[in-house]
């Protein structure tokens, strides 16, 4: 691939074209994931998000909840390069356990961003900061992470 700028000036680069090369898309500079978490309960949905700007203007953690009994708890993680690979050729897992993976693909309103719902289990309650990691036909994604009260 060659790039040229306003000025004439060349940049040229090797590219490699692949059918999935996933990303999860970072908040702040410890990999804080972008991503949100829903609460279902019955017919009711409420979101979380995962992270809080402090007071000197930083994003961070803050860390969300997985609802109480009776509530499914899902993360909705924010990405790209994926969508060839279908909700099948995703896996995810949570501080090393296999999660289930209840969706990936088109995110729906933005074309290139591709969304991910992970069902988190209740054990996970209390855990603090939980690495995700994520694979799209074997191929990992960047590690990220949520905290969970």
């Amino acid at each position: 691939m060659t790039i040229t700028s306003g000025d004439g000036t060349q940049s040229a680069a090797t590219v490699q074209i692949a059918p999935v090369a996933p990303g999860l898309f970072e908040l702040n500079s410890s990999a804080l994931a972008a991503a949100e978490v829903l609460l279902v309960s019955g017919s009711s949905q409420t979101y979380e998000q995962v992270y809080t700007v402090n007071s000197s203007g930083a994003i961070v953690a803050a860390p969300v909840s997985l609802g109480t009994g009776g509530t499914v708890a899902y993360l909705l993680l924010y990405c790209t390069g994926l969508q060839a690979a279908g909700t099948s050729g995703v896996a995810v897992t949570l501080n090393g356990a296999p999660a289930t993976v209840a969706y990936a693909g088109p995110q729906g309103s933005f074309t290139g961003l591709d969304q991910v719902n992970v069902l988190l289990p209740a054990s996970l309650a209390g855990k603090g900061n939980v690495t995700v990691q994520l694979t799209a036909n074997g191929i990992a994604a960047n590690p990220v992470n949520v905290t969970i009260r």
